[in-house]
This record gives structure tokens, C-alpha cells and sequence, in this order.
């Protein structure tokens, strides 16, 4: 008899052997009882193996099993009365389960598809469309262009207080080199100066005063790559975008404390609703007071923030808004230490190499206006107009170059007096829909004009008394402040200082 013919006679007698104890009769006398009572007795007589939960057959009774029964018969007869069944597995095991097993019930998910996404009550990360890219409202899906947006509710849940600090989130774009407090961005290796307000190009160079303020931003827009050929002059790497909040018809308010390390204390406010019963005229106002120091030496910074905001909503098809930003306060200077070879030099990490009175104060404001008007479904027109105005008095001791003896610092005194900036800046659009032979298409067509003027009175003085970078006791800080007192006087002083390096 050869393998095949061997084999398939065991596989033959097995089916037997399954069938015949399938319908082999057994016999049983078993009063009411519990059911677990019941399932072990069954077990015994046929010598099956039962599977089940404990919990299934706790606080139950099996009817009487009494008289010859086969093992399909006798699971059946003490399991129907019990809301239970049985499943054979592999012909020698018994499974138990519930008949009315309920699936895990998940809880229940609300989807509102209504929710405006500049609401003060939304809280999602995702944004679905952006206008930084085309200047219109296009799905990011469907823009041809890398765009990144960084919304309220990630800043919020970040507490973050600097556009460094939110665009964190966003990827190859880095903090760039500034100076006097302003903040500059390096996108995809190009530096940049300028960031854009609701798509209208600000220059942060001079204008800027300190860390740009957040309370008031909806979301911020990071458009990868050129974009001159609807902005203009603007670095290739690409540009960043501002979106400020705007009023609401649902009423909001809104007012955070927040504390950290180095005596940082900032508050916040936020509200908005309408001023009349239709809601035809809305507004918005936010605040922001921050004071805040630092780890380092003579670094103190503080400053008021308010941005009021009128929205007239004339019909659904045209709206005015009207809008102002103040900022006024103080920031400090900071730069660091120099180089001794290829690394910093070995200092205690708070030492100030400047001057107690390097720090600088402003007043900055920003006023606006736009209207917007819609021809028809199909048709609109967008005008934007801003005046952005900064005065500035700072006086800073700024380092020149370490000497060959890598302590001596030398030093030169630059200020501002009534350093004005004056900032005109307007733009308009109007954008288009409509199909040809199936094709639907947009377009758009506008025009800006940017003017920017500075004017104030700069005074340098590169015989700034040098410092022991390693010993800056306060002969050498007094001198410096004498030189600066006399640089200020309008009568001609003279004066000469020494400070003698250990």
C-alpha cells in the first residue's frame, strides 16, 4: 500500500470518528442547577472541551437534563432558555456566546459642515482653503503651490506670544538675522524683511517695532516659493502672509493671563458682536499688555497693544471695514557675545556686553480701511488701503570687534531722535468666474502702490569707551554713560575717558 493510499484512509476513518461522536447519544441526570454547574457536568459525560466567558452564565439556571441526549441536543435544550448559543470548533472544542451580542457602541459625533472658519468658537487644525497663494478663495488641494497655514486654534493651544514661536510649525522657515528687536524670517534660504497684511506688503526693517504682535491674528499664511508675479518685489523663497481676526455676527468674549519664566506677565482680550439688532454692524476689539525680562543682563521689555475694528455690512454683497492698530512701549537691545576663534567666548551666560541703556521706545499705529463689493455671484471687487506710522527714540552701545587679545571689546554708540517711518500702501482686485465649452475659470485682475519714507536725526560715535568682555566693572559703564550724556548736550563739553583693562 503505498503514502496516497495510507493517508487517505486515516483521513476517512477521522471523518468517521467525528461524525460518530457528533451523533453519539449520552446519558444524563442532572437536576436544576446552576448553569456553570450544569456546563461542568456536561463536559464530563462527553469529554468536550467548552469555551466561555464567566460573566455570560453568572446569576443563570439550566433547565433538567435527564434521559439520553446527543451533545447538540443537550447544548441546546439548558442553553436556549438562557439567551445563549454554541459554535463547534475544530470538531473537539465548544464555544459559548451570547445571542443578542451588541457591538461596541462608539459615541456619537456631531459633523457641522456650517461652521464659519474665522469663528472665535472653531477649533480646528485643518483649513481647507487660503487666498495668500492666488489672492482668491482656492482649496489648498487644488493650489499649485506649497502653502502652509498655521490657524488660531494652534496658536492658542501652543500659547504662543511671537510669529517666531507659531511658525515653529511650519517647515524651512527659520528665524533670520534681525537687529533692534525686529524680527526677520529665513524661508528656503532667503532671507526676508517684509511680511504681508491680509496680502498688502508691510516692511518690518524700520516699521517694526519689537516681536510683531499675535492676539489679533486669525491664522497666518506661509506661501513656499516666488511669488512676485502677484506680489511684486518679494524674496523667492517665499512670503508670510498675516490674516487678522475680523468681527462676528455670534458674540465672543475672550480674556487670558498668562505668566512665565524670567517675570513674564501678558494679558489678553478678545471680543466681538454685533452693535445693532440686524447685526449690519459688527465689531471687534482686541488688547494685548505684555511685560516680560530675561535671563540676561539690562533686557526688559514691555508693551500696550489695541486694535479696534467696524465692520458695516451695507447688503450681502458689500461691506466697509474700518480698523486701527496702536502699539506703544519700550524693548532692549541684545547682541550676544563675540567669537574667540570658531566658538563664543566662555562668559557667564547673563552678562551683558552692552549698555544699561540700550533699549529703545516707540509708538507705532496702523490704520486701514477696505470694502468689498460682489456684482453678482460671478463678479467682485476688493480695495484695501492702510497708513502705517512709527516714531522711535533708541539709543544703543552696539559691539565693533574684539581685539587680538581676545578680551577688549571695542564699542561704537548709535541713536535716533524722532525717528519717523511713514508707510502708504493700497491695492485692488477684482476677480472673476466663468465657464467656456465646460471649463470653469478664474481670474483676476488688480494693481497696488507702495510708498515708504524715513526720516529722523542718527547720531554715531565710534569712540565709544571699549570694554573688558571678561571684567566690565563700572568705571568703564560709568564712562560710557558720561560719553553718551555729552553726545545728547547740545552745548560742546568736553571730556575723556579711561578704562584701564586688567
Amino acid at each position: 500500500m503505498n503514502f496516497s493510499l495510507r493517508s487517505l484512509l486515516l483521513f476517512l476513518l477521522l471523518i468517521n470518528s467525528v461524525n460518530a461522536q457528533n451523533n453519539a447519544t449520552f446519558s444524563f441526570n442532572l437536576p436544576t442547577q446552576s448553569l456553570s454547574s450544569t456546563l461542568n457536568n456536561l463536559a464530563d459525560v462527553t469529554g468536550i472541551k467548552l469555551v466561555y466567558a464567566d460573566e455570560i452564565t453568572q446569576g443563570k439556571l439550566a433547565p433538567p437534563l435527564q434521559g439520553d441526549f446527543t451533545l447538540a441536543e443537550a447544548l441546546k435544550r439548558i442553553l436556549t432558555d438562557n439567551q445563549l448559543s454554541y459554535e463547534l470548533v475544530d470538531n473537539s472544542m465548544v464555544a459559548l456566546k451570547p445571542n443578542n451580542l451588541v457591538p461596541a457602541r462608539l459615541p456619537e459625533i456631531t459633523v457641522r459642515s456650517d461652521l464659519d472658519p474665522d469663528s472665535p468658537y472653531n477649533t480646528r487644525y485643518s483649513v481647507s482653503e487660503a487666498v495668500t497663494a492666488t489672492k482668491t478663495n482656492t482649496p489648498i488641494m487644488e493650489t499649485p503651490m506649497a502653502i502652509q497655514v498655521v490657524p488660531k486654534a494652534v496658536i492658542n493651544d501652543q500659547q504662543a506670544i511671537t510669529l517666531e514661536q507659531s511658525l515653529n510649525n511650519v517647515s524651512g522657515v527659520f528665524p533670520g538675522l534681525g537687529f533692534n528687536g525686529v524680527e526677520t524670517f529665513n524661508i528656503r534660504g532667503f532671507n526676508t524683511w517684509d511680511y504681508y497684511r491680509n496680502g498688502v506688503r508691510f516692511q518690518s526693517a524700520l516699521s517694526q517695532t519689537g516681536n510683531r504682535e499675535v492676539a489679533n491674528l486669525e491664522r497666518i499664511e506661509v506661501l513656499k516659493g516666488p511669488a512676485s508675479i502677484l506680489f511684486g518685489r518679494i524674496e523667492p523663497g517665499g512670503m508670510i502672509n498675516l490674516v487678522p481676526k475680523t468681527p462676528q455676527a455670534t458674540p465672543y468674549y475672550s480674556l487670558q493671563q498668562q505668566f512665565g519664566s524670567y517675570n513674564l506677565f501678558r494679558t489678553t482680550l478678545d471680543a466681538t458682536g454685533g452693535l445693532n439688532q440686524d447685526n449690519s454692524l459688527l465689531y471687534r476689539l482686541n488688547f494685548a499688555y505684555e511685560d516680560k525680562g530675561s535671563f540676561r543682563q539690562f533686557v526688559d521689555n514691555h508693551h500696550f497693544f489695541v486694535v479696534p475694528v467696524i465692520q458695516w455690512r451695507i447688503s450681502d454683497r458689500t461691506q466697509i471695514t474700518a480698523e486701527m492698530e496702536y502699539k506703544t512701549g519700550k524693548y532692549a537691545h541684545d547682541y550676544g557675545f563675540p567669537a574667540i576663534g570658531n566658538r563664543p567666548a566662555n562668559l557667564p551666560i547673563n552678562r551683558q556686553l552692552g549698555e544699561s541703556f540700550n533699549s529703545a521706545k516707540f509708538d507705532e499705529i496702523t490704520a486701514g480701511l477696505h470694502w468689498s463689493h460682489a456684482f453678482n455671484d460671478n463678479w467682485e471687487i476688493k480695495h484695501r488701503f492702510y497708513l502705517q506710522r512709527t516714531d522711535e527714540d533708541d539709543d544703543v552701545a552696539l559691539p565693533s570687534a574684539l581685539r587680538t587679545d581676545n578680551r577688549t571689546l571695542d564699542r561704537f554708540y548709535a541713536g535716533f531722535r524722532n525717528n519717523k517711518i511713514d508707510t502708504y500702501t493700497t491695492n485692488m482686485d477684482l476677480t472673476g468666474n466663468f465657464e467656456t465649452f465646460g471649463i470653469q475659470h478664474t481670474v483676476l485682475m488688480g494693481g497696488d502702490y507702495y510708498n515708504f519714507s524715513n526720516r529722523g536725526l542718527m547720531i554715531d560715535n565710534f569712540n565709544f569707551p571699549s570694554i573688558d568682555i571678561f571684567n566690565p566693572y563700572i568705571v568703564a559703564r560709568l564712562c560710557a554713560i558720561l560719553q553718551m550724556i555729552v553726545l545728547m548736550t547740545p552745548k560742546k563739553i568736553g571730556l575723556v575717558c579711561i578704562s584701564r583693562i586688567r
